[in-house]
């Protein structure tokens, strides 16, 4: 995808009042994201909304609750004492299992960011 491509898919996205946050989008659409990050010289989510006309302030944000344990399928929303407690495996040996898992909900990163949190 280019930029004009990448533009037109947030504008959509805009349109159809889909989540328009980064970890939503990655979600939903990771080919969308991972396009934007492979934009040269280095383009970034935030500056892709403002060339699609969008300020972060107007776009709807959704963050998940908790965090799903690839192990035995329960939510949580920090998997590390679970692990130990019931699977008896460390977090580092359950990222080595799956690379691409989470450790803790969207909403528990975003507050030890400090970031403040809308929810839909």
């Amino acid at each position: 995808m280019n930029r004009k491509q990448i533009i037109k898919a947030i504008r959509q996205r805009f349109a159809q009042r889909m989540a328009l946050n980064l970890s939503a989008v990655n979600r939903d659409d990771p080919k969308l994201v991972r396009a934007v990050y492979r934009i040269t010289p280095y383009w970034g989510w935030k500056s892709a909304l403002t060339d699609a006309g969008i300020t972060y302030d107007k776009i709807r944000v959704e963050v998940l609750e908790s965090v799903e344990c690839r192990l035995c399928g329960n939510c949580f929303q920090l998997l590390n004492g679970h692990l130990l407690k019931g699977h008896h495996i460390t977090p580092t040996e359950y990222l080595a299992e799956f690379p691409n898992a989470e450790l803790c909900s969207e909403v528990v990163r975003e507050r030890m960011t400090g970031r403040f949190i809308v929810t839909p």
